[in-house]
């Protein structure tokens, strides 16, 4: 005949295993994050260059003046580059002249 011997807990080891399941946890979590957002790789810089191509004086009054600027976007990625929306902000000789806003949506071909 088997007898069974019913154990009461110890707090002790309850504190422990709980502490060491919210460790556990507490350090899982950041580490699938890092390497979650790790493989989720952003284009670098170096992969676009952006300069001005053409630049037209519109309009002209007392408090400003209203360029229209070309800009030329060269793509080194071997993926097309998807633009949609962009603000430039214009130096001359390092001299601030103001910035250019653009709502208008395109793709730039890969290696163009």
């Amino acid at each position: 005949m088997i007898q069974r011997v019913d154990r009461k807990p110890c707090p002790e080891a309850d504190w422990a295993i709980r502490l060491l399941r919210n460790l556990l946890t507490l350090l899982l979590i950041p580490a699938f994050l890092v390497l979650y957002t790790g493989c989720a790789s952003t284009r670098g810089a170096s992969d676009m260059e952006v300069s001005l191509a053409d630049l037209r004086f519109s309009e002209s009054t007392i408090m400003e003046t209203t360029l229209d600027l070309m800009v030329r976007i060269e793509n080194a990625s071997p993926e097309p580059l998807r633009v949609t929306g962009s603000v430039h902000r214009l130096y001359v000789n390092g001299t601030y002249l103001g910035r250019a806003m653009s709502g208008e949506e395109t793709e730039v071909p890969r290696f163009s």
